[in-house]
């Protein structure tokens, strides 16, 4: 999906591609989604709980891409622009892997 992200500074916002990572019954009750970002920047050392997109074009991305699963936001329903695509079931395992990580669960 593509959402209004918020800097972690509190002084802005960009459109960006993040995965839902809160669960299907929180997202049907709630008017908000847990989210984590999503960035093209896949160069370097990758830090606790990332993940590079293996099935990134199945996501319906553009470029190569990773999940930060240690940058999650909450954010209302409202603020999602659009719904792009789904993770493969790998690319699912390996960011709920590192939500557990970086999470402490």
């Amino acid at each position: 999906m593509v959402v209004l992200y918020p800097f972690s500074d509190g002084s802005g916002s960009k459109p960006r591609p993040a995965v839902v990572v809160s669960d299907d019954l929180t997202n049907v009750q709630s008017r908000d989604v847990i989210l984590a970002q999503v960035t093209s920047r896949v160069n370097g050392p990758l830090q606790p709980g990332e993940h590079v997109l293996v099935d990134w074009r199945a996501a319906n991305l553009d470029v190569p891409s990773k999940v930060k699963a240690g940058r999650l936001v909450t954010v209302e329903k409202g603020e999602v622009k659009r719904v792009i695509g789904r993770l493969s079931p790998d690319d699912l395992a390996a960011v709920q892997a590192g939500l557990r990580k970086v999470l402490g669960l």
